[in-house]
């Protein structure tokens, strides 16, 4: 083998340097292209799941005060108005808040279709509301039906307010996916994006 690799140095030994200090070089140029690019791709993608992970964090939060609102609509209807002072002023509270929660969603659930519906109405309002919101609007609608003299009127409401609370309840399922929040790359990856929250 030595007596291959000698003559080649030998003649234009120079030359035959240079050829493979480039060679070297040009590998070793692939190389960290590749260390580089595979480095920003997997930081876009950490970063990617940084804004997924707290814009549900948000929408969570916001889903649960919602959830707690239409929850407590629920059981008011249990209450008997006559045995109970601040019936009114609980009812009304609930109608102000579900009101709040709604333009809240917005933020997180924009309407869709705004180019072609509603264009005469103010931005945020204009196209297809998200059937989400509406079961906001819907519970709010039914909290304003919760009589505050008889209870009994109230048993059928509790039952159609439960029933909106499940709609929203599926709705945000399908927006916020808690079944399929897997990111592929975690296994590899979430060592990398712990290391750099240390």
């Amino acid at each position: 083998m030595a007596h291959l690799i000698i003559p080649f140095f030998q003649s234009g030994a120079e030359n035959n340097y240079k050829t493979v200090f480039a060679i070297i070089g040009g590998i070793w140029t692939i190389i960290i292209f590749c260390i580089g690019y595979f480095d920003n791709r997997l930081k876009k993608e950490i970063e990617d799941y940084r804004l997924v992970r707290d814009y549900n964090k948000e929408l969570k939060e916001w889903s649960n005060n919602v959830i707690n609102l239409m929850t407590t609509a629920a059981h008011l209807c249990l209450i008997d108005p006559k045995k109970d002072a601040n019936f009114y002023s609980k009812r009304h509270d609930l109608l102000i808040s579900l009101s709040t929660e709604l333009d809240k969603g917005r933020f997180f659930l924009p309407n869709i279709n705004r180019d072609a519906v509603g264009k005469d109405k103010l931005y945020a309002y204009r196209g297809i509301r998200k059937e989400s919101l509406s079961a906001i609007f819907r519970a709010y609608v039914w909290v304003k039906r919760i009589d505050y003299f008889e209870q009994k009127k109230n048993i059928p409401i509790k039952k159609m307010i439960i029933n909106t609370k499940r709609v929203f309840v599926s709705e945000l399922h399908k927006e916020i996916k808690p079944d399929k929040f897997e990111i592929p790359f975690i296994t590899l990856k979430s060592k990398k994006f712990e290391k750099s929250n240390s």
